[in-house]
């Protein structure tokens, strides 16, 4: 797994995707990254400094530092060198053995993030009108409204973005409203939302917990949606066993 440098941070709480960890003396970053879609944030007075990552896998290193405009890229140096080596790994916090469940609740939200543009992407993509309007979408366009519920959904929880709360619940309305033929023509799209749902709950079931009657209709649509709809429908029974191992007893 791949080894996160970064140099010249305080002495304060690290957030690293779903998790905060502690910046102590000879903090020089992490290792046992996985490949995906990361974020790395700390707070320097009343400012927020966010570095979206995209880990392609490997046995690599990437180097940042932190600098006045917040993190940048780090010059090639024999840090770098190093950590490739091992030989830095009792300097780097192994992220890899943080809580599991949570961290596959982190996965399942950033699944479709390939780039860190695609995190601000949500800011350009309007959620379609209704079932006819997921219905006229073609695969490449509605595989986009993942790519906006998954952005919207960091910078509503993490940046605490106003306007990111707002497309995020247009966008999950809007997919409240699809019926069987637009689940079939999109089954992977909505079975990703349903999994985005479910991660949700998992980092923030507060928020989520009362959504659960307003879905109603789309979990339906996944049932009745037919056979090429199976990851669709399989998304659904898990977000409905999710809700219901959550609510109390009786529900």
């Amino acid at each position: 797994m791949t080894r996160l440098l970064l140099g010249d941070l305080p002495k304060a709480t690290l957030g690293f995707d779903c998790f905060e960890l502690a910046v102590t003396g000879g903090f020089r970053g992490l290792r046992g990254v996985a490949a995906g879609f990361h974020r790395v944030e700390l707070s320097r007075g009343d400012e927020r400094i966010a570095l979206p990552v995209v880990v392609s896998g490997g046995d690599g290193v990437i180097a940042f530092v932190l600098g006045e405009r917040g993190f940048e890229p780090a010059p090639p140096s024999p840090l770098q060198r190093a950590a490739a080596a091992g030989d830095l790994d009792h300097a780097l916090v192994d992220v890899s053995g943080l809580p599991a469940v949570p961290a596959r609740a982190w996965r399942a939200l950033t699944s479709r993030l390939a780039s860190p543009e695609d995190a601000s992407a949500w800011r350009a993509i309007e959620p379609p009108h209704g079932a006819a309007g997921w219905t006229a979408l073609e695969a490449g366009a509605a595989a986009r409204q993942v790519i906006a519920l998954q952005g919207a959904w960091l910078a509503m929880n993490h940046d605490r973005d106003a306007a990111a709360a707002d497309r995020l619940s247009a966008l999950l309305q809007s997919c409240v409203e699809a019926d069987r033929t637009a689940v079939a023509r999109h089954p992977r799209v909505f079975a990703d939302v349903l999994d985005g749902v479910a991660a949700m709950l998992v980092l923030a079931p507060e928020l989520v917990l009362g959504w659960r009657p307003g879905f109603g209709r789309l979990l339906a649509a996944c049932a009745a949606a037919g056979a090429d709809s199976s990851a669709a429908a399989a998304a659904a029974i898990r977000l409905d066993a999710a809700w219901r191992a959550r609510a109390p007893s009786g529900d």
